[in-house]
């Protein structure tokens, strides 16, 4: 396939690799990403490589404030489903 490649990442950790990932996608410019729409960009053909599985993630990283958070959780969390499995669980 001519004009193909693949793009490594490595990382120490997997919080790493995703910051690096993440980093790529919000500072790449229009050669670096494969799709750039209204909506998203995407990058295509990664190998992403981490020495080591620790994780460690906070929403906050993701600018979800806490009302953001609530409306997310209104518009996408059905209160009854919620009590119904909390209820399965025994924790309602």
């Amino acid at each position: 396939m001519a004009g193909w490649s693949v793009r490594t990442y490595h990382a120490k950790t997997m919080t790493e690799l995703y910051d690096q990932l993440t980093e790529s996608l919000i500072h790449g410019t229009e050669d670096d990403l494969d799709v750039i729409s209204s909506v998203d960009v995407q990058i295509h053909d990664i190998i992403g490589q981490a020495d080591s599985m620790d994780w460690s993630f906070d929403l906050k990283d993701a600018w979800l404030t806490p009302s953001r958070w609530s409306m997310m959780a209104k518009q996408y969390i059905d209160p009854d489903d919620l009590e119904a499995r909390f209820a399965a669980l025994g924790k309602w």
